[in-house]
């Protein structure tokens, strides 16, 4: 605040307090550090943490162009209003955002002003809807330099108009961890600013604890000099010399709970990350609010690209796309794992890709990257691709291109509505439909890893073995004849391939999946595409019980993987740049293993020779290293156990409960907190209702005199249980003076009130002597009722709460909130401390216990 009460003397400007809020407003926005790349989110912040503290800092304290002319005793200049430092800031920020953010426009919108609001207004939502971190996206990136900006300016608006030490600090605190939660799949940790941050609120408690002290150290100084004249002396002031005393102590106390923050959040901070990660959905997983988000994704994605197999076999020469460098490998188009008995679908959430890829959880079914693969970078030029799915090798660790969206589950892609790729070239800009990946081989399983594995579980597998009803019983026979004698489940997964491997590839062969195509691949044709052969083998599967699911993609032909990589060009017309054709299309079944994820089969057989043999011991899309880990593991002996037996519980059983019991302790301690609360807040409101509409009218009486010694413990006035209601008011204030100061809380920022020594009357203000009167003639109500004998009358007691009313007013008026709210939590406030009344001079518990007995009967 720019100054103080009427009458005070004017503050200077908070200038330590004003630093501090920048720095929390900067490490708060800093949160935002793993959705961004640090050269395009640091400045910004820099610019948002500072700017609205120096323009609060000039509208609130520098004084007026023409300073009015005032006598020597008026009270100081009011601080401006809050709407004039809000409006000004609001216009700068508008211009710092127009001349920095979008100076080149946004992508999305048109027109600078729109591309503001429309990022204010959506940038939170898209955050939540792209994978981080997110590359020069100023629709993006102005949502944490607008929250930067607003817990700047809200900081310093109460650190200018306040006198709270920590409430200004609390806007940061909001603004981190709205970057923390928006971030949580970025790359990097938040502990280091969560330590920046506390240092920085530590920082601005003590400094706000040091300026509020010096200054109602100088305003109790100077009241006492002029009660007294003198202004020195032990006694020239009464309590305010007497606080001059402690000054040193009173710093130091006032240090503590800043300190008491500090080493708390030190200890817990650590602690923090792990507690997220055991509470999230199994795999120590980091709990994501985008999990409760879902994306509406475009009715295009849900096409299935087994329907184009049939045709890109009918037409094997056409340029489909081009790889550079050229790979020899599988290369992916997309992941199908929904069945309705006419077609594949993908369940894919895709996300627009902001640069990195998430990698994928063991939950999803993702397999762990190979230790020592390198990561590939590979340029990819769409030509003649329909449909929204983008090839690509491997997972995804990296994205660089417009338009791309990723599933962050299995790492498959799709172009945005735009971006799609048409018949012919020059439909679309030719830059518009190049991308780049990169990507890291996954580790392949082990015979050993192969020959054990075991089933997953959970609600998530369920999905992924789900058959619809009217399964022909062909399949159904097949299945169960090919897993004939199988025990473990790599076993039936192998048996199934090498019985699909006994039929007949055949390009020209008729297209569909359906049930009723299957069954007659299986029952009559016994020759198919790898469409049939993967749906077929996916089918049997999950009769089985295996997770399964169908990927589609492209297996280049050797004779075309080759050619010069050293330029990285994608050439067209090139055939050794990597042209990837219709006729190299693959369809391909994966199993889930635990532990392992999705594990490729190769059940499609190897075209017919040219003598018209079939190939019976390689498949198509094989890598020739998987051929010979597969027939170690199949020699493996298996373990003397049923087949699809359960797998054995996970043995983090410990791990649940413990969490669990945290869990449960840590609802108990929030239900307890909440409960002890509202028990602070009511007893003492009804405490003071009853005592207010009692049914006598001495007890009434009797009532405002127990509130009025509430109030004054609320107040941190000592009042001895013991004490009679003349010692009281003697203690309070001494002969016709009533010590009722405003300054009795440590810290304070007013030492007003009832200050004056026994004589000095006249040196009270009217508010003074108001209280001064009121306590006094309480008093007196007080002690008749209880000890005069004669009738107390309603109107006595309508006084009586008057009176009291207007005492505990000015308590609350004269008395630091924090402190009313510390000491309204304690304890011993829930209880009725007041069990006895007060006496008078020379009387007993006793005595005045029967007495009160003896007079609340009659009137």
């Amino acid at each position: 605040m720019s100054s103080q009460r009427a009458g005070g003397p004017r503050r200077g400007v908070p200038l330590a307090s004003l630093v501090a809020v920048a720095l929390a407003a900067g490490l708060a926005g800093a949160a935002f550090h793993r959705g961004f790349p640090a050269s395009d989110l640091f400045p910004p912040l820099v610019v948002a943490a500072v700017v609205p503290v120096v323009v609060t800092a000039l509208v609130v304290f520098l004084p007026p162009l023409r300073p009015l002319r005032r006598g020597a005793g008026s009270s100081p200049r009011p601080p401006r209003p809050v709407s004039v430092s809000v409006g000004v800031s609001a216009l700068i920020w508008l211009a710092v955002v127009r001349f920095t953010l979008f100076r080149n426009g946004s992508p999305r919108v048109e027109g600078a002003l729109p591309a503001v609001w429309d990022g204010v207004l959506n940038g939170g939502a898209r955050l939540l809807e792209t994978t981080l971190p997110v590359q020069g996206s100023p629709d993006l990136l102005v949502v944490p330099q607008a929250l930067t900006w607003l817990a700047a300016l809200a900081g310093a608006e109460l650190v200018a108009r306040t006198r709270a030490p920590l409430v200004p600090a609390l806007p940061a605190i909001a603004v981190f961890i709205a970057g923390v939660l928006l971030t949580v799949p970025g790359a990097g940790s938040n502990l280091g600013v969560a330590a920046g941050l506390v240092a920085a609120v530590l920082v601005l408690v003590m400094c706000r604890r040091a300026e509020l002290t010096g200054t109602a150290e100088l305003t109790g100084t100077a009241a006492a000099g002029a009660s007294t004249g003198a202004g020195t002396g032990s006694d020239a002031g009464g309590f305010g010399a007497g606080r001059g005393r402690r000054t040193g102590r009173m710093r130091v106390t006032a240090a503590v709970p800043a300190v008491a923050v500090l080493v708390v959040t030190a200890g817990i901070a650590p602690l923090a990350g792990p507690l997220l990660a055991a509470a999230g959905p199994g795999d120590g997983e980091r709990y994501d609010v985008r999990d409760l988000r879902q994306v509406t994704l475009d009715q295009r994605t849900a096409q299935s690209p087994l329907d184009h197999v049939s045709a890109w076999l009918g037409h094997p020469d056409d340029v489909l796309f081009r790889v550079s460098p050229p790979v020899a490998g599988n290369i992916r188009l997309a992941v199908l794992d929904r069945f309705d008995g006419q077609r594949w679908t993908s369940s894919a959430r895709y996300l627009p890709a902001g640069g990195r890829v998430p990698p994928g959880t063991a939950a999803d079914g993702a397999r762990k990257p190979a230790g020592d693969a390198p990561s590939v970078t590979s340029r990819l030029q769409i030509v003649a691709l329909d449909g929204p799915f983008l090839p690509h090798l491997d997972r995804p660790t990296a994205l660089s291109g417009s338009g791309l969206a990723v599933d962050v589950r299995d790492g498959t892609l799709t172009a945005a509505e735009d971006h799609t790729g048409g018949d012919t070239e020059g439909e679309t800009d030719p830059a518009d439909r190049r991308y780049t990946v990169v990507s890291v081989a996954p580790r392949e399983p082990t015979p050993a890893e192969l020959a054990s594995a075991q089933l997953p579980t959970g609600a998530d597998v369920s999905e992924t073995l789900a058959l619809p009803p009217g399964l022909p019983k062909v399949v159904r026979d097949a299945a169960r004849a090919a897993t004939g004698g199988a025990i473990t489940p790599f076993q039936q997964a192998r048996q199934l391939e090498q019985y699909l491997r006994t039929l007949v590839y055949d390009p020209s062969a008729p297209a569909g999946h359906t049930y009723g195509h299957l069954a007659y691949f299986l029952g009559t044709s016994r020759a198919g595409t790898s469409e049939q052969f993967a749906a077929a083998y996916a089918v049997f599967a999950r009769v089985v019980g295996l997770p399964s699911r169908v990927v589609v993609g492209f297996s280049p032909k050797p004779d075309r993987a080759g050619g010069d990589t050293a330029t990285g060009d994608v050439r067209a017309g090139d055939v050794g740049s990597g042209d990837v054709r219709a006729g190299d299309v693959l369809v391909w079944p994966e199993i889930r293993f635990e532990g392992l994820g999705w594990v490729p089969f190769y059940p499609t057989p190897a075209a017919a020779a040219d003598n018209g043999g079939q190939v019976a011991t390689t498949a198509q899309g094989e890598p020739s290293e998987r051929a010979q880990r597969v027939a170690e593991a199949a020699a493996v002996p298996a373990p003397p156990t049923a087949p699809n037996e359960v797998p054995p519980a996970r043995t983090d059983s410990n791990r649940s409960v413990l969490l669990l019991a945290g869990l449960g302790a840590a609802a108990l301690l929030v239900i307890a907190a909440v409960g002890y609360l509202t028990a602070a807040a009511a007893a003492p409101r009804l405490r003071r209702r009853r005592r207010a509409r009692a049914a006598r009218a001495r007890e009434r009486v009797v009532g405002a005199w127990q509130d009025t010694l509430d109030a004054l413990d609320l107040a941190g006035v000592p009042v001895p249980a013991s004490a009679t209601s003349t010692e009281i008011v003697t203690m309070a204030g001494a002969g016709a003076g009533v010590r009722v100061a405003a300054g009795i809380e440590t810290g304070s920022a007013v030492r007003t009130g009832l200050t004056a020594p026994a004589g000095s009357a006249a040196a009270m203000g009217s508010e003074a002597q108001a209280g001064s009167a009121a306590i006094a003639d309480l008093a007196a109500l007080v002690t008749a009722a209880l000890f005069a004998g004669g009738e107390v009358h309603e109107a006595d007691a309508d006084a009586a709460w008057r009176h009291a009313d207007r005492v505990r007013a000015e308590l609350r008026a004269s008395t630091s909130r924090t402190g009313r709210v510390r000491r309204a939590l304690a304890p011993g406030r829930l209880a009725h401390r007041r069990s006895t009344l007060s006496r008078p001079p020379g009387s007993s518990h006793r005595s005045n216990a029967a007495q009160s007995g003896e007079r609340g009967n009659g009137r």
